[in-house]
């Protein structure tokens, strides 16, 4: 029998169920303030599900297409300019 179903009858719900065996990364919008508990290392290989964009909104990384080495330098040099100004 699949321990997830064994979890499921204990009451868990599938997000509690995830929560026991992987770690999550918070992301909040730049409307809602820029918030991140992750380096951009940690989103190699990722596929958002919206366009990640800087502030002046150009397009770092497009809807459904994988984070590559290369975004990941844009993000780092993109939070690197915003330390600088700061």
């Amino acid at each position: 029998m699949p321990v997830t179903i064994l979890l499921k009858a204990l009451g868990y719900t599938p997000e509690q169920i995830l929560a026991q065996f992987f770690v999550f990364d918070a992301f909040t919008s730049a409307r809602a303030g820029s918030n991140s508990r992750s380096c951009p290392n940690a989103c190699a290989a990722i596929s958002p599900n919206l366009d990640i964009a800087d502030k002046k909104g150009k397009v770092i990384v497009a809807k459904d297409k994988r984070i590559t080495v290369k975004h990941i330098r844009d993000m780092e040099a993109w939070l690197e300019e915003n330390r600088r100004a700061r």
